[in-house]
């Protein structure tokens, strides 16, 4: 893939995530943050605001709603660095 299509399929996978999460299927949502969260971003995207960011905060409040602190901690360690 080329870096502007690896950066739009990481903000394409935030935006179905997110969509999916409102819908009311948090697995599915979770399958779709961590498939985001799996791709690497462009260096030299230059992109304000990272969708891998937003994916990172969804995905752990999926896990805390299910009981699941240690994986949301170790999400927000790996994936959620200013």
């Amino acid at each position: 893939l080329a870096l502007g299509a690896v950066a739009e399929s990481i903000g394409l996978g935030a935006l179905l995530g997110s969509r999916i999460l409102r819908l009311g299927v948090p697995r599915v949502a979770a399958a779709m943050y961590e498939r985001c969260l799996s791709e690497r971003p462009s260096e030299a995207g230059g992109e304000s605001a990272d969708p891998r960011m937003e994916a990172a905060h969804n995905l752990a409040l999926i896990y805390r709603a299910a009981g699941e602190d240690h994986l949301a901690r170790r999400v927000l360690r790996e994936h959620a660095v200013v």
